[in-house]
Parts: C-alpha cells; sequence; structure tokens
C-alpha cells in the first residue's frame, strides 16, 4: 500500500514547481477562473452547472497556460489532460473533498472511470494514438500529476494541491498519493454568495462506450 506524503513548500524555492517548470501563478489563476465560474450558477440552472463549469473553466485556464509552454493538449475518452513531452509528465484536473489542501488525506469528489484508473496505474495505451511518435523518454517514467481543488463555500476560500495519485479506494475515487503539493489557499470576497445546491455537481464525463454487434 503506499504512503501517502505530505511537503509543504512555499518558502524555499517551491522545488516540485521549479522542476516541472511551472510556476505557481498558472495554478493560483486557473483556480481562480473555476471559482468565479462555479459562484455564478444559480438556482435556476441545472444542479449539475456548478460543478460542471468550476472543472471546465480550471481546465480550460491552466491548458490555455501551459500550452504558451509548450505543454501538448491531449483529449481522449472525455479525460483532458496536458502532456510536457520533454519531463515525460502530465497533468490533469479534479475536484476533491473537504480534505483538499490541507493536513488530512483527501480524495477526489467523484469516481473515476476506467481511462483514469489507466492512467493513475501507468498505464499509458492511452497515449499511443497522440503521442507514439513524439515521447521519446521511456513511457515507464512517466508522471502524472491532478491539481485537486475544493470550493468552500462558508468560507469563502479554495483550497488546492498539486499530487501523484496512485490509487483509489473502494469507490472509485482516488484517495492515495505519493506527493502532495499544497498551495496557500486563496480567500475571496465576502459579498460573494452562491445559492445553488451543487453538491451532486459533477465534472469530468470518463466513461466506456461499447458498441453492440450490427
Amino acid at each position: 500500500m503506499a504512503i501517502s506524503v505530505l511537503k509543504k513548500e512555499f518558502v524555499n524555492g517551491l522545488d516540485k514547481l521549479t522542476e516541472i517548470g511551472v510556476e505557481r501563478e498558472v495554478f493560483i489563476q486557473a483556480v481562480e477562473a473555476g471559482y468565479f465560474e462555479y459562484t455564478n450558477s444559480t438556482v435556476f440552472h441545472p444542479k449539475t452547472n456548478a460543478g460542471y463549469r468550476a472543472w471546465s473553466e480550471t481546465v480550460a485556464a491552466i491548458r490555455k497556460a501551459l500550452t504558451l509552454k509548450g505543454w501538448k493538449i491531449i483529449d481522449n475518452k472525455n479525460v483532458p489532460l496536458m502532456f510536457n513531452k520533454e519531463l515525460n509528465i502530465s497533468i490533469g484536473v479534479s475536484s476533491g473533498d473537504k480534505n483538499t489542501g490541507t493536513k488530512n488525506i483527501p480524495c477526489t469528489k467523484n469516481s473515476k472511470g476506467s481511462v483514469t484508473k489507466k492512467i493513475v496505474n501507468k498505464n499509458f495505451d492511452l497515449f499511443d494514438d497522440y503521442l507514439v511518435e513524439e515521447v521519446e523518454a521511456p513511457l515507464d517514467s512517466h508522471l502524472h500529476y491532478l491539481l485537486l481543488y475544493y470550493f468552500d463555500i462558508d468560507k469563502q476560500e479554495a483550497r488546492f494541491e498539486l499530487s501523484i495519485p496512485v490509487s483509489f479506494s473502494f469507490n472509485d475515487r482516488i484517495s492515495e498519493w505519493s506527493f502532495r503539493h499544497i498551495f496557500d489557499l486563496v480567500s475571496f470576497n465576502d459579498e460573494i454568495s452562491l445559492d445553488v445546491d451543487s453538491s451532486d455537481s459533477p465534472e469530468e464525463i470518463d466513461f466506456d462506450i461499447f458498441l453492440k454487434d450490427a
């Protein structure tokens, strides 16, 4: 069983972020963009709207920033990722539970499908159609990071971390991590209010499609 490791690197150069070549502001701005969309959902929107809008905008923001840095957009079976060829690293986005960004061990808010499981379990068949001619480093050295975020509406703050997922719980939520880089929380204007029940709001759609025989 993997051992979850908690590391905070706020002071001494943010070593892990330096290693992957991404400034902390990229993740902060992406989470802020997601939070803004989350709070723009109202009681008139479908219950799934807030969670999906937040996730979608966070994905878009981090993709836009990383594309400018030479990262490649990967989309396969509804799992959006960013891939760095030179570092052989990918980054995905997911909402987490209330333990996200704290000393406690978090898990993803929603269960994950087979595609995400393959990524986390270092099964890299997912990338074959896209990267087979581009990836020079051994695929088994690939590392997948997850930007995990949680919006605490009562406290008007966002907590988030960049972590390496390694295992799932019985309900298919990612629940174990080999590395966690926890960011300082971001506080928002107390005047912002969210009047919507988003407890059942899903985010990414990760599923398998089976075709019936003719």
